[in-house]
């Protein structure tokens, strides 16, 4: 029936004895029984059942002398509270939220629902009234310059009634009305805000065992740059000198000692580390390919002791200690690449 949220043209026959079966073909009787709804309101949900005639909950004429009224709320406070229309109370939920995502604040977002609440959405009612007073037709939305047009016109007549309104009211109740719109005093998110805070100081001060695991263990968590690393995505061809990129291309080797030459630290790294590479390999394999071979040395050393008891994965190392001198000199190279990732120009 509301698969394609179309209103049927004829009346639609229910049996709702299939339909209870097909509902409850599945169910858990205990599940449903231990539910906290059924519990609550089980008196009036058992006293409905054995009643002699037909009871609709809907309608207090069929009840006679029992008061089915809390389960009636009940099903619409907790059951029946989902056919609310999305465009209808996202604007509530948004004033709901304690934080926005959007990163708009609580009070913009109430003047924001205020406004849709009482200009956009009536006026979409009534252009479409306006419209049809002009051509005797209807239509879902008003759209173009007409709209425009409309928007002018319905926000004169709007004016009108904002100064009507205006002047029934004190320039005392005006500015409360003000500091109520403006100010972030009263709103739940400042009043979760203040709770929450007063629970995580609640929490400091009270007296509880601190873990091992909490204490401090005396030692700085150094990033790479403070270990003087080098981090292994930053050794790329475009960073190294102009010779060693035209010997690669034509898949040469290039014997270079150039200092922030990216190829002729990682070749001297090699040679540091005990690392042989054929002349063919130093020839073909990529900067790339040759950065794993340090990686595989370096994770040979670092998977040690304790660490090798825990699950090690190699793709998980970004960064190694250089040991050649060329790599060591490439860390003010590390460092200004870093900032510039960071958005921090240094002069």
């Amino acid at each position: 029936m509301g698969a394609y949220h179309a209103v049927a043209g004829k009346a639609v026959t229910l049996d709702v004895e299939q339909a209870m079966e097909y509902i409850t073909a599945d169910a858990d009787r205990s599940v449903i029984m231990g539910s906290k709804f059924v519990q609550e309101h089980w008196d009036l949900i058992e006293k409905m059942g054995r009643c002699e005639h037909e009871i609709n909950l809907f309608n207090n004429s069929t009840w006679g002398d029992d008061d089915f009224e809390p389960l009636h709320q009940a099903i619409w406070n907790e059951i029946a509270i989902h056919p609310c229309h999305q465009q209808r109370c996202e604007n509530w939920v948004q004033l709901a939220a304690l934080v926005s995502k959007t990163n708009v604040g609580e009070a913009r977002r109430t003047w924001r629902a205020i406004i849709i609440a009482t200009i956009i959405r009536p006026f979409h009612l009534w252009a479409k009234g306006e419209y049809y007073k002009r051509t005797g037709k209807e239509i879902r939305r008003v759209e173009g310059a007409l709209r425009g047009e409309l928007f002018l016109e319905y926000m004169k007549l709007f004016i009108k009634k904002i100064k009507k309104a205006k002047r029934r009211v004190t320039d005392e109740q005006r500015k409360d009305i003000l500091q109520s719109l403006t100010s972030t005093d009263d709103k739940t998110s400042t009043i979760g805000r203040k709770q929450k805070l007063d629970d995580l100081v609640a929490g400091l001060q009270k007296s509880r065992k601190v873990n091992k695991a909490e204490m401090p263990t005396g030692v700085v968590d150094q990033t790479v740059i403070m270990k003087g690393g080098i981090v292994f995505k930053y050794l790329t061809m475009s960073r190294s000198c102009d010779d060693c990129q035209k010997a690669w291309k034509k898949r040469n080797y290039n014997e270079c000692n150039k200092e922030r030459c990216c190829m002729a630290a990682v070749h001297q790294e090699l040679k540091q580390r005990g690392i042989k590479l054929k002349r063919d390999e130093l020839k073909n394999l990529g900067i790339a390919e040759k950065r794993h071979k340090i990686r595989d040395h370096e994770a040979m050393i670092w998977n040690t002791g304790d660490r090798a008891k825990e699950s090690f994965d190699i793709k998980s190392m970004r960064d190694f200690q250089p040991k050649s001198a060329l790599m060591k000199g490439l860390s003010d190279m590390c460092m200004e690449v870093l900032n510039n990732e960071k958005g921090i120009n240094i002069v």
